[in-house]
């Protein structure tokens, strides 16, 4: 979460600060070029202020009458504007709002970052077992109104006390800065994903509200390994981890279905999946009817697929209702991402619905469900946490919040669409994993 000074209507400054200011219809602002454009300005001690310049932040021109720049006043307290709007920016070399870094000797390590501060505070405080005494963790924050190379960075003290307030589901934590009182300082998830206690030499078993949250957090999360075990009790789902994790029962959800003869597959490396599968499955009630499933059927091949595409936009219309996903911020991020930065999205699938007038899909639904709740009016889902350093303005906004151009190119995203006729879903199964790259296993 960024924080923002909210702009009083009468703010003193003093020598010496640097100003965000909404520039003032004065004839010195209109020759420039400058009026109600936003500016940073460093307050000098005889009543006048520098500009600097956005691109490169050296001196915009020669000093000018506070007078000139904004509307600043003069009283017995001093000088003072009504239109601040932020205090405090300085000026960093840094691409990413709102994150905790690293630094050594008052230079930020690449790569070392997190939006958790208790993250970076651990990298710190392993460098000084390794007699680094200068490295220290730094909250970086962007300016509001200003490029993403105009910030302003505290650092933070490493003996900082955390305060954590926790839910059924994630624990955040927050700490206190005089500069950022109330400051947020990252998010846990602790139910999706959570790990059971349990022998080390066995799979970890992970339990989670629904399978699409499952399918998300193999793909996402480094600490899930192949063969460990998906547990969802709300769906009667128990699965197995896996590039396309799969159910071992009869419902399997967002999970993909069975592979063939799994007790061998791929040489006995999952065997000792099995006995942890059997157990978590007997706790939550559940027979694990596709364990000993053998894939015998066989398709005929006039599915007779047919593709196109379409915007996400124009999808509103074709797919007026998707399948009900349970979306984690994690994942609706991570597609947000793809269509920002024209990562190719998935094939949908789908089929003529009943009625013949609509489309009922049949794979590719919870990427589509993760785009429409973004993009629905009123929507609360956040960008966070995500793999790509998003421009200012990005991180931690709302789809309402972000800029006018990031609006359309989610909206103008294409999106591979097939029609298929309605076939077994083992089919179309076997259709989505072919089109994504995966049509079986390497001998």
């Amino acid at each position: 979460m960024t924080h923002h000074y909210k702009r009083p209507e009468k703010y003193y400054v003093t020598p010496g600060e640097t100003v965000v200011v909404k520039c003032g219809a004065s004839e010195c602002m209109m020759s420039m070029g400058l009026t109600n454009k936003f500016m940073p300005v460093t307050i000098l001690d005889n009543g006048y202020g520098q500009m600097r310049d956005l691109q490169v932040g050296h001196d915009y021109s020669m000093p000018t009458p506070l007078s000139w720049i904004s509307c600043f006043y003069e009283d017995t307290d001093g000088r003072y504007g009504t239109e601040v709007y932020e205090i405090g920016v300085g000026h960093t070399v840094t691409h990413t709002s709102g994150r905790f870094y690293v630094y050594v000797d008052g230079k930020k390590l690449y790569g070392v970052q997190s939006p958790r501060f208790e993250e970076m505070r651990e990298a710190a405080r392993e460098m000084h077992g390794r007699d680094i005494p200068s490295a220290e963790v730094r909250f970086v924050e962007n300016s509001r109104h200003l490029p993403t190379w105009w910030s302003r960075s505290v650092v933070v003290p490493l003996d900082a006390e955390v305060r954590g307030h926790v839910t059924r589901t994630y624990r955040d934590t927050w700490v206190d800065l005089p500069t950022h009182f109330n400051l947020f300082a990252g998010r846990h998830h602790l139910q999706e994903g959570l790990r059971v206690t349990q022998d080390s030499n066995e799979p970890q078993v992970w339990t989670f509200y629904s399978t699409g949250e499952a399918y998300g957090a193999v793909q996402c999360r480094e600490e899930i390994h192949d063969g460990d075990v998906l547990v969802i009790e709300r769906e009667k789902v128990v699965g197995i981890a896996e590039t396309w994790p799969f159910a071992l029962t009869e419902a399997f959800g967002e999970l993909h279905m069975l592979k063939p003869d799994f007790r061998t597959y791929k040489d006995g490396a999952y065997a000792a999946s099995i006995p942890v599968a059997e157990r978590e499955a007997a706790r939550i009630g559940v027979p694990l009817t596709r364990l000993d499933a053998v894939a015998t059927e066989r398709f005929a091949p006039d599915f007779d697929l047919r593709g196109s595409r379409y915007t996400v936009e124009s999808m509103e219309r074709l797919l007026p209702e998707l399948p009900a996903v349970n979306l984690t911020a994690e994942y609706v991020t991570r597609v947000v991402e793809s269509a920002l930065l024209h990562i190719p999205l998935p094939p949908v699938i789908v089929s003529v619905g009943t009625d013949r007038h609509t489309y009922v899909v049949r794979s590719g639904g919870a990427y589509l469900s993760a785009l429409r709740e973004f993009c629905r009016e009123g929507s609360e889902y956040r960008l966070t946490g995500g793999e790509f350093e998003l421009p200012d303005g990005f991180p931690d906004a709302t789809f309402a919040e972000l800029p006018g151009w990031g609006r359309t190119r989610i909206r103008e995203a294409n999106v591979r669409w097939f029609q298929v006729r309605p076939v077994p879903d083992a089919l179309v199964e076997s259709l989505a994993r072919r089109m994504c790259g995966w049509p079986g296993e390497v001998a």
